[in-house]
């Protein structure tokens, strides 16, 4: 099974922002975890990179729709990170 493909919508805050923009301009990938629900805890899901980001209006509008909220400050879209494994999904870490 290959890992997904996963979308980023940073939120609209300095705080969010500057880190946001240094995420796209590294050049090595990071763990991703997905918060399922209380109870089950976070979930690994691979390292990834960002392939491309884009702070176009009409992105930004596209997925601020999508997810119910208008701050959206960027689209940063992901791809497993180079030269890893197929990896399990849904490899338990830990639960809150």
């Amino acid at each position: 099974c290959a890992l997904p493909i996963y979308i980023l919508l940073p939120g609209d805050l300095q705080r969010i922002i500057e880190p946001a923009e240094r995420f796209c301009r590294q050049s090595f990938p990071i763990p991703i975890f997905i918060y399922e629900s209380e109870g089950a805890g976070w979930f690994y899901q691979g390292d990834y990179e960002v392939s491309s980001w884009t702070e176009n209006p009409r992105e930004l509008a596209i997925h601020s729709e999508r997810v119910g909220h208008n701050f959206v400050s960027r689209v940063i879209f992901l791809r497993p990170g180079a030269g890893l494994n197929e990896l399990p999904l849904r490899a338990e870490v830990w639960k809150e």
